[in-house]
């Protein structure tokens, strides 16, 4: 794992909505790619660094509206989010729900509020697992009026949006820090529409931005690998918005750069996500597992919001 230090200037764009068959995703703004300023990335495994279980600084305290020294809730709006943390045992995970997080709730060193007011998240590889899954996470899943809430395709337009930085990664590089899920319905396995995945490499110390994107919900339906930007080090803030429309418009954006796609809204679940209850998950779901306790990813957010529009 490799902590990292460094900071750039960004700023959100509001990406342009349009709709591109799903032959294949389809980029709508330039090259991949973006201007980066701050340290050189240098190596070192997180088991040895003070820095593993600690948000990356003070920096940009100042400027974010967050505070220190309170739990997650006084920052977050924690009223629409159930925890999942990689504590417990394999298929059974201990869970957190809506009304304990926001009610102060906080667990160094696997979710807490960093020394800047983010809401951070670490996982360990060797966490305790969920039903149907291979990796372990410290993920929020959507809840509405403290029950578990899945929402279709056709009831509107559903928004989340937030701002982040990846300050470690398990030993593949690769943590989903986005997604939006299914549950299942029709006897199809519950997997991800769409996971938004952090990559890092180690030979070139910076990391991209992928959608992962399933053309349907069937079991044989593969994903659709695409990056959306490069150039984004650890330790480095950027934006990201999962946006679903009733029309089956996907854009996945990432610092201003939108990929786009149109999704099947029919309801025969070999082809269409039409019947499928879709709820909305964020934090840190690394890609790995093993035994070893001290190698993790963490994510931590300086905001995090979900929208649901007619």
């Amino acid at each position: 794992m490799v902590p990292v230090n460094g900071r750039i200037d960004y700023n959100a764009v509001i990406p342009r909505t349009v709709g591109v068959a799903l032959v294949g995703l389809a980029m709508l703004a330039g090259a991949c790619g973006g201007n980066q300023s701050g340290e050189t990335p240098a190596a070192g495994d997180a088991s040895t660094s003070s820095q593993a279980h600690h948000d990356s600084g003070e920096a940009d305290l100042l400027d974010s509206g967050l505070r220190p020294g309170v739990p997650p809730s006084s920052n977050f709006d924690l009223t629409v989010w159930y925890l999942t943390l990689p504590t417990g045992t394999a298929g059974s995970p201990d869970t957190v729900s809506t009304t304990v997080l926001e009610n102060g709730y906080a667990k160094p060193p696997y979710f807490y509020t960093g020394e800047d007011g983010s809401m951070v998240f670490w996982c360990p590889i060797d966490g305790a697992i969920t039903m149907g899954s291979v990796f372990p996470r410290t993920e929020l899943r959507e809840t509405k009026g403290g029950s578990l809430f899945n929402w279709f395709v056709d009831a509107g337009t559903a928004k989340l949006d937030a701002t982040l930085l990846v300050h470690v990664v398990p030993d593949t590089g690769k943590i989903v820090v986005g997604q939006i899920h299914d549950v299942g319905t029709g006897g199809i396995h519950d997997e991800p529409l769409v996971e938004l995945e952090y990559d890092y490499d180690a030979a070139t110390a910076t990391g991209s931005l992928v959608a992962m994107l399933r053309p349907a919900p069937s079991p044989a339906s593969s994903e659709v690998v695409t990056p959306i930007a490069t150039d984004v080090p650890l330790d480095q803030r950027f934006d990201y918005q999962i946006l679903l429309s009733p029309a089956g418009v996907l854009i996945v954006t990432v610092n201003g750069r939108p990929l786009a796609a149109t999704i099947d809204t029919s309801t025969d679940n070999d082809a269409g996500w039409g019947a499928q209850g879709l709820y909305f998950k964020a934090g840190d779901y690394v890609q790995e597992n093993g035994d070893a306790s001290t190698v993790a990813g963490q994510v931590q957010f300086y905001s995090l919001v979900i929208q649901h529009l007619p």
